[in-house]
Parts: C-alpha cells; structure tokens; sequence
C-alpha cells in the first residue's frame, strides 16, 4: 500500500488499536463499578492461587514498565488487593499474591467483563473466535 492510497480502515494496526482502546472504554465503565482500575484487573487476572508472581512476571505479562507495575502492585497492597514479600531465591525479586479480598473483587468483576465480552461476541462462531486468537497471538510474537 502505497502512502497515496493510505485508507485507515485497511490497515490492520488501526482496528488492532481501536478495538483495543474501545474494549478498555468499555472495560473501566464495568470496574469502576467494583472500585478496580484496569491496571489492577490486569494483576488480579494474572495472579494465581497456588504460585505467588513476581513483580517483572506482572509487568511482562501486561506490557508494563517494571517501575510503573512496582507502584501499581504497591496501591493495591494498600487496598488489601496483594501481599508483596521478597522472594527467598533471590532477594532482589518481589513476590506478589491476592489476597482473599483480591480474588473476591476479581471474581466479582469478572462476572460483569464476560457478561460484556458475551455480547461483544454474541452470533460470532467460536471457531472464528479462535482464529482471530490464534492470529492475534502469531502477529504479538512477530513484533
């Protein structure tokens, strides 16, 4: 595609970026409501029961500066979210877990997001659904 010939709506990154920013729109109206914020989603959804993450697992798994996550994971400590201890492999690392209360708030969320992503997929095959997955994934491991 020539510059001359530029239409926005070929190209892929626009609709990649729109959608994305769209689906956040629409994702922060349905978590204010829980008193979360996306970057908190974004570490609960991330977190599991049985394996503490440490702080650069989080911010690698949503495309967050270190920094930026080490003082998101330290708000919601303050809120009762997350516990944050040092890691006792290596005392360099910090280690994050939900708390009971995080893992309810998460839960709760949760219901009211795939209610959201149900109508956003609503009549959609799942197969095309999984194809869209599957590309989307191929296109984020070239980059």
């Amino acid at each position: 595609m020539d510059i001359e010939n530029f239409d926005r709506r070929e190209w892929v990154f626009y609709w990649i970026t729109i959608v994305g920013a769209k689906y956040e729109q629409k994702l922060e109206e349905h978590l204010k409501n829980e008193g979360l914020d996306i970057p908190s989603w974004r570490v609960l959804m991330l977190m599991d029961p049985d394996k503490p993450r440490s702080v650069s697992f989080l911010a690698n798994q949503s495309i967050t500066k270190q920094s930026t996550m080490t003082r998101i994971v330290y708000r919601m400590r303050d809120k009762g979210l997350v516990t944050v201890k040092t890691s006792k492999e290596d005392g360099r690392v910090s280690v994050v877990s939900a708390t009971a209360k995080g893992f309810k708030l998460r839960e709760k969320a949760w219901k009211l997001v795939k209610q959201s992503t149900n109508e956003t997929f609503e009549g959609m095959e799942n197969e095309t659904i999984d194809e869209l997955n599957s590309n989307l994934s191929l296109i984020f491991d070239r980059l």
